[in-house]
């Protein structure tokens, strides 16, 4: 059984606050479906 210090999270948990103090969309809320126009041959 891992110990309880096997793992961190509030390295990840420091950057998503920083980032959402910054205004940063960090859990998609502002996410919109993109259309893709698809040529034979990628050109």
């Amino acid at each position: 059984e891992a110990s309880e210090d096997a793992y961190r999270t509030d390295i990840a948990e420091a950057a998503m606050k920083e980032l959402e103090d910054d205004g940063v969309d960090v859990k998609g809320d502002d996410w919109q479906k993109e259309t893709v126009e698809l040529t034979e041959g990628g050109k």
